[in-house]
């Protein structure tokens, strides 16, 4: 379930997205699957990015490559 409907931010196309605590990546992937956001999404959990890492393969694989970019970041406070 996605909690940010990206239209109503009206982002412009090439804007950054920063996803603090992305979890499993559910909203990194569907930022990046807009095409028109560059994403960077960073977790403490390393299992966590590890299922974001899972979740953005699988959309390449059901889709082919994602039309915006996304980085993971392994973080630390």
């Amino acid at each position: 379930m996605l909690t940010v409907d990206f239209n109503k931010l009206r982002l412009k196309g090439g804007a950054r997205v920063l996803d603090i605590g992305c979890g499993s990546g559910r909203h990194a992937a569907a930022a990046a699957s807009l095409g028109r956001f560059r994403v960077t999404a960073a977790d403490t959990n390393l299992e966590d990015l590890a299922k974001a890492r899972e979740r953005l393969d699988q959309h390449r694989t059901m889709s082919g490559p994602l039309p915006g970019s996304c980085s993971l970041l392994a973080a630390d406070i």
